[in-house]
């Protein structure tokens, strides 16, 4: 290779090189003209609200300023890089060639003075290496800068949050990012419809994106040139704005501005039709709701139970061809001719809504009346209440007991019961309800006890239930507590009954009252069933505290016989014996609730009660003894209750000689005996 070839290829290596950095140049330029150009249109376009006027406009600008980047940053310079201009370059870059690479770049290899020169010329450029005047480093920056560019000029194109993305999706792309819609818009309705000469016609402008303290409506008569501007009123709600065209007559050209945007033009044609005269509704009811078919004459607004078939009658002022109901789901129920002007369409009630009467025309519905309401009411359970006496009470086991029930349904009573039983015996059922179908219903009735013959501490459960067409609502239960006829109880509060062991009467006492809640807690999984892990769940918890009730109350009955009374006295064997009879009864409550059989259990859980309040009536009674002062039995017979109550004390500590008990027992026994010893 001659001296000449190899100075033409150093200097093809450096063209070369000129030429990729003005490429990395250029591309750079452009990738970040295009981002700035494209953030500034887009946020010149929201200023408009991306009207079409604007997108156009900075669309075209947007492409223009690309145009010239292109022209300017990279195809003109591009061009502008030959061998003339790097051999500039190198006359400039490299010292001592003195004119030689323009020389070489123009000569003849014919020439012999040019081997001499390229040889001089390759000496002096041995030590400028094409590397050393276009840095490779410089290209790969320029490069990497332009690719950062265009990265981030794509992510604010198809990722960008709010305005600035969705501009930048526009101003590329033409169209909204998928599955969007426009940013700022008003939503305008009915837009180009057909209405009836001399109807009313409602316009409603809903805005999207933006707020604005006025919306105008502009309209005019079809073929004028001069728009009449008004006002919008907002909806009540904030659901947007309406404006109503009262009794239009002739065809008319409307549209809506709002801020910076304003809608297509839409028109209203107006059209010769018959108009509404009259509408009457006839409701067919669901069978199993047991109604007789009802009209409202006239009607409109159709309010039924979910599952009504609702007849709508339309009387017109003349012939209707293509009459409809159109509903606001989008489907509409045919009209169809009855007898003279009369049409008839059936509108299923299954789900709130808005209907109003239509007339085809062309295959579009044009509006013949207002909208109607469409309200589909749930069937509700009927609701129950025992309003006398209310509440748990205590009564005399001879008394006469009045129970007062109110009930109401929203479509009509089929049943109304008072439900009791005594003792947890079988159910006993009063009828309350004068006639089907009413809507409320007070019953009352009586409760005669005497014929029960119940004696102190006895229980009659009372709950009350109402039934309709398809639901059976009931009460809680309730107890009536039979008391006894003597007032003792009161008289022994009132002396002290300190005497008989405080203690034992507070923990009875708070059995019976644990016992009520397991039996209401039962009672309520009755009424209302769960599902079967909550029940269970339940089932375990019930039956664990039923059981825990069971051992305290047999551990009553045992320390009331450890201490050696109930052998020498009536009232102690009879407190014993109910406190095991209602632990019994518990314990039969914990299997059957363990096996969440839950109604056969509430007859053991009565029953268990009954004793409770039974042991109680009886302690009150050991609490009076012991607490009595004198009574109008003389001396005689008060000394001869004092000599047996001592005869009692001394057996009781013989007893301890005898058998000695645990300490805690020991001590618990000594201090109800020496409150006794002090009386």
């Amino acid at each position: 290779m001659t001296a000449l070839q190899r100075f033409r290829a150093y200097l093809e290596a450096v063209e070369q090189r000129l030429r990729w950095r003005t490429i990395a140049v250029g591309a750079a330029v452009l990738a970040f003209t295009a981002l700035a150009a494209t953030i500034l249109l887009a946020l010149t376009a929201d200023r408009f609200a991306f009207s079409e006027t604007s997108l156009f406009w900075t669309r075209g600008a947007l492409f223009l300023v690309l145009g010239l980047s292109l022209a300017f940053a990279l195809a003109i310079p591009v061009l502008r890089i030959n061998r003339k201009a790097t051999a500039l370059r190198l006359e400039r870059d490299v010292d001592g060639l003195e004119q030689r690479a323009l020389t070489l770049a123009a000569a003849s290899e014919d020439n012999p003075f040019s081997e001499l020169v390229a040889e001089e010329a390759l000496r002096k450029a041995e030590h400028a290496p094409p590397s050393s005047l276009v840095s490779s480093k410089l290209i790969g920056g320029l490069a990497l800068g332009s690719a950062a560019g265009i990265a981030v000029l794509l992510w604010l194109t198809f990722s960008g949050p709010g305005s600035l993305g969705y501009g930048a999706h526009l101003l590329w792309a033409g169209t909204p990012p998928a599955g969007e819609g426009p940013i700022y818009q008003i939503a305008v309705k009915p837009g180009d419809a057909r209405i009836r000469r001399g109807g009313d016609q409602v316009i409603e402008a809903l805005l999207t994106g933006f707020e604005t303290p006025e919306v105008r409506l502009k309209a005019r008569a079809a073929g004028s040139a001069q728009w009449e501007s008004l006002k919008m009123e907002p909806r009540p709600g904030g659901g947007g704005y309406s404006f109503l065209f009262a009794g239009v007559a002739d065809n008319l050209e409307y549209m809506v501005e709002a801020g910076r945007l304003r809608s297509p033009v839409h028109r209203l044609t107006v059209v010769d039709l018959a108009g509404v005269k009259k509408l009457r509704v006839t409701y067919h009811f669901p069978t199993w709701l047991g109604l007789r078919d009802a009209t409202e004459d006239p009607g409109g607004d159709i309010r039924a139970v979910t599952g009504t078939e609702a007849d709508v009658y339309v009387q017109m002022t003349g012939p209707l061809q293509g009459g409809a109901l159109m509903l606001d789901d989008g489907s509409r129920a045919e009209l169809t001719p009855e007898q003279g002007t009369w049409y008839k369409a059936r509108v299923s009630v299954k789900k709130d809504g808005i209907y109003y009467v239509a007339a085809m025309d062309e295959g579009s519905p044009v509006r013949l009346s207002e909208d109607y309401f469409i309200e589909a009411k749930p069937e509700k359970a009927p609701v129950i209440r025992v309003s006398r006496p209310g509440r748990d009470a205590k009564v005399s086991p001879i008394e006469e007991v009045t129970v007062e029930v109110h009930a109401e349904d929203d479509f009509g009573l089929q049943n109304v019961e008072l439900k009791y039983s005594v003792n947890g015996g079988p159910e006993q059922s009063v009828g309350l309800l004068s006639g089907k179908g009413v809507k409320s219903a007070d019953g009352r009735t009586m409760i005669a006890l005497e014929d029960f013959k119940l004696s102190p501490g006895d229980v009659v459960g009372i709950y009350a239930l109402a039934r309709d067409a398809r639901a059976t609502t009931q009460t809680d239960m309730f107890f009536l507590e039979a008391q006894p006829f003597e007032k003792e109880f009161t008289q022994s509060q009132a002396a002290g009954g300190e005497g008989g062991g405080g203690g034992e009467a507070e923990q009875q006492n708070q059995i019976a009252q644990r016992q009520k809640e397991i039996i209401a807690a039962t009672w309520n999984q009755i009424r209302a069933p769960k599902a079967r892990s909550q029940a269970q769940e339940d089932a375990g918890f019930l039956s664990g505290v039923q059981q825990k009730l069971s051992e305290q109350a047999k551990s009553l009955a045992q320390r009331m016989r450890s201490r050696q009374l109930a052998a020498t006295n009536e009232e102690f064997q009879q407190f014993s014996k109910e406190m095991d009879q209602a632990s019994a009864a518990m314990t039969e409550a914990t299997g059957q609730l363990k096996g969440l059989r839950w109604r056969d259990a509430l007859a053991p859980e009565q029953r268990a009660l009954q004793h409770l309040l039974r042991g109680e009536s009886i302690f009150r009674q050991i609490q009076v003894a012991f607490g009595r002062q004198g009574g109008g039995g003389g001396a005689a017979e008060q000394q001869n209750q004092f000599a047996q109550r001592q005869k009692e004390i001394i057996a009781a500590p013989w007893n301890q000689i005898r058998a000695p008990m645990a300490r805690s027992q020991a001590q618990e026994d000594a201090g109800f005996l020496s409150g006794v010893q002090q009386k």
